[in-house]
């Protein structure tokens, strides 16, 4: 009598593991081939809670925060909404010399604009709408 081996335990493992690469697909090759990772917020008290960026100028009423940063290197790009100013005394309009590395889904065509906010090491622009801010580190 010959004796046989299930495969269903092996094809369970398999399908398993390609769910879970799935599942996790988008940040893992983001962060595998392009180099950055993409992380939400609910608001600047959580960011500031991250110690991911230094985020002095982002309005202090600030929500739906999206960072874009390097895994690499110092490269960040964000957007967020907030009806507020930005604190003048932090930002000063400058001439637009850079443009960020990457671009979030929303965000302000940066070369549309000849001038920004230099914000303590960020270049920050107003969205279209005027409800928040895009910021990208110079």
């Amino acid at each position: 009598m010959t004796k046989t081996r299930s495969l269903r335990p092996l094809t369970l493992l398999a399908v398993c593991l390609t769910g879970a690469t799935v599942l996790a697909g988008c940040n893992a090759v983001d962060g595998l081939l392009y180099k950055y990772s993409t992380t939400t917020f609910d608001d600047r008290e959580a960011l500031r809670a991250s110690e991911q960026i230094d985020e002095r100028w982002i309005p202090s009423d600030a929500k739906n925060i999206t960072l874009r940063a390097s895994t690499i290197g110092e490269d960040a790009v964000i957007l967020v909404d907030s009806p507020s100013d930005l604190n003048i005394l932090d930002c000063v309009e400058e001439p637009r010399t850079t443009a960020p590395s990457w671009r979030l889904d929303e965000a302000p065509d940066a070369y549309a604009h000849d001038t920004v906010y230099d914000c303590d090491g960020w270049w920050v622009l107003a969205t279209d709408e005027g409800d928040g801010w895009y910021g990208w580190t110079m």
